[in-house]
């Protein structure tokens, strides 16, 4: 299956079986695609499921013992992987009659 190479196996992640859910293949169990962190500012909620957000939450999630400084200047980070000048160029924009846009 050519999505596979997206896709990381997560062991021991609770009860989702991840791609096999979607394929019904068992040797996809535990199999999660990872998104990437580009604009991640505008592309909450987070995780496969979407079950988290904003990004200090989706932090707790992981695990991570941060203390509140950190998790606050690690949100600082992220936030500046995020390109608002191409989110707002309307050359980038939706073709208006493409895409479901109607204008």
């Amino acid at each position: 299956m050519a999505g596979r190479r997206n896709h990381h196996t997560l062991e021991g992640r609770g009860s989702d079986d991840g791609l096999a859910r979607v394929d019904g293949q068992s040797s996809d169990k535990n199999r999660f695609r990872t998104p990437s962190l580009r604009n991640i500012a505008l592309t909450a909620p987070y995780f496969h499921d979407g079950s988290s957000a904003p990004v200090p939450l989706a932090l707790d999630r992981h695990g991570l013992h941060l203390s509140d400084v950190d998790k606050a200047d690690l949100s600082t980070f992220l936030d500046q992987l995020t390109d608002r000048s191409f989110i707002a160029n309307p050359v980038f924009a939706l073709p208006a009659r493409h895409c479901g846009k109607r204008s």
